[in-house]
């Protein structure tokens, strides 16, 4: 059965990412690679990678740090020092020279009933690092939350009624043990894989 919802899991992402592909923010013949680095290894960014983007921090007057933005969104393109994005969240922060902090957030897209393109551009050179998993990772990630919260269900719930017997009126203390021993092992290996698939920082260039 756990199978059998991972398998879901991943289909349900294939059969969306397909659909993705007919939404563009840049023609797809100006469009050059990305390539982010961990150390000196460069890895290519593939169109709809979801990406959180921080970029570097500005002076201003007033302020000892003006306007780190956090950038949530898809990876759209890029071309010639710009950086696309679908973009859905963005956070920007700021401290005063008492060195209060503020935030400020904003959601994209949230009450609209259909999907649209939220098309921006940025420069790169403007980019600090960028937090990211491959769209398999993410998957997995997915996967790895649908374990998390079914193996919890099965050992708070399923396990104790799996133990019951005789109407209610007597309790399986072995059959007990096996069904929640089995849910804490699959919630435990459900978040070894949600904590191996977190998203990694990348760099525009090589450390």
């Amino acid at each position: 059965m756990r199978t059998l919802f991972v398998l879901f899991i991943l289909g349900v992402n294939v059969n969306l990412y397909a659909q993705q592909d007919q939404y563009s923010c840049i023609d797809s013949s100006q469009a050059g690679e990305l390539i982010m680095f961990r150390g000196k290894t460069g890895y290519e960014v593939a169109k709809w990678d979801y990406l959180e983007v921080h970029m570097k921090k500005k002076d201003s007057a007033g302020f000892l740090i003006c306007c780190p933005e956090m950038l949530h969104g898809f990876y759209m393109g890029y071309n010639d020092k710009t950086l696309w994005l679908d973009l859905h969240y963005r956070r920007i922060a700021y401290t005063d020279t008492a060195g209060n902090s503020y935030y400020q957030g904003i959601n994209y897209n949230v009450y609209s009933t259909t999907y649209k393109l939220n098309c921006q551009s940025f420069n790169a050179d403007n980019v600090d690092y960028i937090r990211y998993s491959s769209r398999w990772r993410s998957t997995w990630q997915d996967a790895s939350d649908v374990m998390m919260v079914l193996s919890g269900i099965s050992a708070l719930i399923i396990s104790p009624v799996a133990a019951m017997r005789d109407g209610g009126t007597n309790f399986n203390y072995p059959k007990y043990l096996r069904w929640a021993g089995w849910s804490l092992a699959a919630f435990g290996l459900s978040m070894s894989i949600k904590v191996a698939t977190q998203p990694r920082m990348y760099y525009m260039q090589p450390k």
